[in-house]
């Protein structure tokens, strides 16, 4: 198999994002069903795909060709498994990071390299799907909200009420009242986007965009919330169900077209914003059991 440069894996992905949004896709918004573990897996490890990039890239495939599962393996992996790839089924590229050494004159290196390889769909390969076993089906609500309505207090932002934004002059967050949201998941996911948005600020991620993108950045802000949302809501293992303005996908589609990394450095920030929001979590759930342990004694 040719080599395959970083630039073309930069183009070949970003490709497949303009093209599922100019058929009126958003790739990160498909809705799955409830409860389900969304999030792109490895089929023979059951590990969930890492990298915002990967996790875009096997989204937007299995929203354009439908597929059900969200499970990825290798042809190496299905052939030890006992089964063949479909005739004529094409792969999805998918990229490794991984860190390497090596040493020179002044001592240890070391360096992060990019290994490209190839993935295919469970669906694309005949008899593999009916070997999978079918979800427990829960007899509780997946949808509560608490998992939301604790990211705020984590990051130390208040919640007021008001049509959903981000406020940065004053750092609080507005967000109408639960029942005037037509579902739990859709209050969730909004307050998610809203959040991210609040990673940003200076004494948090201190997000920097309009250097690079100038009179796109508020675009580009946006789409940095989407994404970020919409991997949060699929850790949560519901569908991303925020509203979305064609205005927006204008202006994405424009930045892409003319930058095929501006999707990659999207993706980086929305990663590190999701980062920043579950280690201030970790934090905050550490604190809380402090604070619970001196109040019983």
């Amino acid at each position: 198999m040719s080599k395959t440069s970083k630039g073309t894996v930069y183009q070949q992905i970003t490709d497949n994002i303009v093209k599922s949004i100019e058929a009126g896709v958003v790739p990160w918004k498909k809705e799955w069903k409830a409860g389900t573990n969304i999030m792109p897996m490895s089929h023979t490890t059951e590990r969930c795909y890492t990298g915002g990039t990967n996790i875009l890239q096997l989204w937007v495939t299995q929203s354009l060709n439908d597929y059900e599962h969200n499970r990825w393996l290798t042809y190496k992996a299905a052939k030890d498994l006992g089964f063949c790839v479909g005739k004529g089924e094409k792969a999805t590229l998918v990229t490794y990071v991984g860190t390497g050494g090596e040493k020179d004159e002044e001592g240890d290196r070391t360096y992060r390299y990019h290994k490209p390889y190839w993935v295919f769909n469970v669906a694309q390969v005949p008899g593999l799907v009916e070997t999978i076993p079918k979800p427990e089906v829960n007899d509780h609500n997946p949808a509560d909200v608490e998992m939301a309505t604790i990211i705020p207090d984590a990051l130390d932002v208040s919640v007021v009420d008001g049509q959903p934004c981000y406020v940065p002059s004053v750092d609080i967050i507005k967000m109408p009242d639960l029942n005037l949201f037509t579902t739990p998941e859709a209050y969730m996911s909004t307050l998610a986007h809203e959040c991210v948005h609040a990673t940003g600020a200076k004494q948090r991620c201190d997000r920097q965009l309009t250097g690079r993108f100038g009179d796109e950045a508020y675009a580009m802000e946006e789409l940095i919330a989407e994404l970020g949302a919409a991997f949060i809501s699929g850790q949560w293992g519901q569908s991303y169900q925020l509203e979305q303005h064609a205005s927006y996908l204008a202006s994405w589609l424009k930045v892409f077209k003319s930058d095929p990394k501006a999707l990659f450095a999207a993706s980086t920030k929305a990663t590190q914003a999701v980062a920043y929001i579950e280690n201030s979590l970790r934090t905050h759930r550490c604190e809380r059991s402090s604070l619970d342990n001196l109040i019983a004694a």
